[in-house]
């Protein structure tokens, strides 16, 4: 069956019985001598504090001369709030300045600020007893009232339920608590205001339907309307089983200063109760309702504008109720832009804090808070601000962009240039990337501040300078210790060599290139300093060089280098082609090439020793050569007939002209022989 009794009677002993004690409001004690403390403050931020006693819910402050702010506070046993106060001239001020009420053990404080002193002379401060407000509101279901309405909707529609009408008017209806079932399709369930207590899964045998594992919601609607529309593309069944929830007709007693509402709740059942709290009747357009209570017994929700207040069985205990405003909190800089990235937090004089979101500060009565804020990068900055006439906040932070133009030694600008602004103040970093036109912005950096600038190019630090950024010194320009360098590499008869590659090296630097036709290379910026210079060619070291680089400087290295000709010819001195030449040196290999026509030009060969390999088909000849002066090599090879890789050498042929004659000889020997048998 469907409908059964609910889930460890959650709702169905909700708030039969709730006793609410209130303050009740009394003259001043007879007995008691009040003072209030008034604290002067000057111009020059000078503060001066006095105690003045209240006799007949009145007293006078004379307030002299330079006085830019006066604070007067109130604490007495009997719960007094301000009523007016008489500017010397007359007239009322009590409009004029925000008045606010805390609470402090058993003992009523109250606040009032006066911000802007106008006239001086004698102030006269009326007091006045509490006022009382019947803000809260006890509600309880009668348990012998249920009602279940199974309801079908078709795909894509809404139905519209008028609670009240479903029970007749019978109740006084404030809201109405609700078992949902959703038995097949997609359903948003709306009302007016609503709140969704629990969310369970339950195995439902529906008849004409079927057996389903199905959500079920209880849910706590207020208002009187429901609101069920079918998201899906099929017929939805939906079995609510509503209670309503009555208003009871009690008089709450609800102590009220000003902005306080104090409540002293006792739970005598052995059952959970519920108290609701209409906080709209309390609240403007940018206000809210804040609750104070230390107890973690109990739990305090908030659906929408309605606080559901749970009361545990046989509980008593205090609840204290704030009404606040918003404030609206802008963080800027001294170039009045929006502060891009930071968090901040509010602490109130209790010592508790709240993140701040969406640029809001709950303001809660007395407006004395402090804002913490933390921007990447830099360490926390606290602001301690006082009361507000309006509700915005405009904190100016002393901080601006830092911006720096990074250049080369010739002033050109140096773009992809990493930086690093680094602080001992917060043992953080700031790090930038010059644009195009080597400029590096620095959002937001606090000012009055030594910072270490660390300059990077290529992932090498190129400069490191210590600057202090201030208000007037907020873009500096940096020239780097890079330039381009000329490189001309010539032999020792001062021609230039092409195609000789060259390898700069420093401690933290490398750049290689080759030379062009007329035996330069021009380096890209690169740091100066003292670079070691290796030429190559190919794979053969030609020298090392050591070469001091200054800005835009032309270094000219002379190679002792010299060309080694080859030519190879056959027995009757024709060249011959399709030669196979390896040149060693140190036994390493420094050119395999194969001959077209049989001749190689090396250029450039230092003096040394050398082994040529010459190799013709299945002919191999081995040639060693000391190399000190540009030379021409012939290698003159036995060979007198070539067939693809079959060679025929002079030796060869020797030994062919001897073997033919033996045949020759055998022969006519043979037919010698052969004659005289005849």
């Amino acid at each position: 069956m469907f409908m059964k009794t609910w889930a460890t009677g959650l709702i169905i002993a909700l708030l039969t019985v709730v006793t609410l004690k209130g303050l009740e409001g009394v003259p001043l004690v007879s007995n008691e001598v009040v003072y209030i403390e008034v604290q002067f403050h000057y111009i020059g931020d000078l503060t001066y504090t006095t105690w003045v006693e209240v006799k007949n819910y009145t007293c006078e402050i004379d307030v002299p001369k330079n006085v830019s702010f006066l604070f007067i506070r109130i604490e007495s046993l009997s719960p007094l709030t301000f009523k007016d106060i008489i500017d010397p001239i007359g007239r009322s001020l009590i409009k004029s300045w925000e008045l606010c009420g805390v609470v402090k053990g058993s003992r009523r404080i109250a606040y009032v600020n006066i911000t802007r002193i106008g006239i001086y002379g004698t102030y006269r401060v009326i007091f006045q007893d509490d006022v009382r407000r019947n803000i809260f509101t006890l509600i309880s279901i009668p348990h012998e009232v249920n009602m279940s309405k199974l309801i079908i909707i078709n795909p894509f529609k809404s139905i519209n339920l008028d609670v009240r009408s479903i029970f007749k008017s019978k109740y006084d209806l404030y809201a109405v608590l609700c078992k949902v079932a959703i038995i097949t399709g997609n359903v948003d369930l709306r009302s007016d205001l609503q709140y969704y207590l629990t969310k369970r899964k339950e195995k439902m045998l529906v008849k004409g339907v079927g057996e389903y594992i199905i959500d079920v919601y209880d849910v706590l609607v207020f208002g009187e309307n429901i609101t069920l529309t079918n998201k899906a593309n099929f017929t939805a069944y939906i079995l609510l089983n509503i209670k309503p929830i009555i208003l009871e007709n009690h008089a709450l007693k609800v102590a009220h200063l000003v902005e306080h509402y104090e409540l002293l709740i006792e739970n005598p059942l052995n059952h959970n109760c519920f108290l609701m709290v209409n906080s709209p009747r309390v609240m403007d357009f940018n206000s809210s309702l804040k609750i104070l209570s230390h107890d973690p017994i109990l739990n305090v929700t908030f659906p929408d504008q309605y606080c559901v207040l749970e009361v545990p069985e046989n509980y008593s205990g205090r609840l204290m109720f704030f009404k606040f405003n918003y404030v609206f909190l802008n963080i800027l800089d001294l170039d009045m832009e929006e502060v891009s990235e930071y968090s901040a937090i509010v602490e109130y004089p209790d010592g508790s804090r709240v993140e701040i979101e969406d640029n809001r500060i709950p303001l809660i009565y007395p407006p004395y808070f402090a804002v913490i804020i933390k921007i990447p990068y830099q360490s926390a900055i606290r602001y301690s601000t006082a009361s507000f006439r309006n509700l915005s906040l405009n904190l100016y932070l002393n901080m601006k962009d830092f911006v720096i133009r990074v250049t080369d030694m010739e002033g050109n600008p140096l773009p992809n240039a990493s930086a690093k602004l680094f602080s001992f103040s917060t043992y953080k970093y700031i790090q930038g990337l010059s644009d195009g036109r080597g400029l590096i912005r620095f959002r937001d950096v606090l000012l009055d501040v030594n910072y270490t600038l660390l300059i990077y190019y290529r992932n090498v630090e190129i400069a490191k300078k210590v600057i202090e950024v201030s208000d007037n010194n907020s873009f500096i320009e940096v020239e780097c210790p890079l330039s381009r360098m000329q490189i001309k590499v010539i032999d020792f008869m001062g021609n230039p060599l092409k195609n000789v590659t060259l390898e700069l090296r420093s401690k933290m630097f490398t750049e290689t290139g080759v030379t062009d036709s007329n035996g330069n290379f021009i380096t890209s910026l690169i740091p100066v300093g003292v670079y070691n210079v290796t030429a190559y060619y190919g794979k053969l070291k030609l020298g090392s060089f050591t070469v001091n680089f200054t800005s835009r400087a032309t270094a000219t290295i002379e190679l002792e280098v010299y060309s080694l000709s080859v030519s190879v010819k056959d027995a009757f001195g024709n060249i011959l082609s399709d030669v196979s030449i390896e040149v060693y040196s140190d036994g390493i290999c420094i050119l395999n090439t194969t001959l077209s026509r049989g001749k190689i030009a090396i250029p450039y060969l230092p003096k040394g020793n050398y082994t040529l390999k010459v190799s013709v088909g299945m002919y191999h000849q081995e040639i060693h050569i000391y190399l000190e002066a540009n030379r021409y090599v012939p290698v003159n090879t036995d060979i007198i007939l070539r067939y693809g890789d079959i060679i025929v050498r002079q030796n060869d042929l020797m030994i062919i002209t001897i073997v033919s004659l033996c045949l020759m000889l055998l022969k006519l020997i043979r037919r010698r022989k052969e004659i005289v048998i005849e």
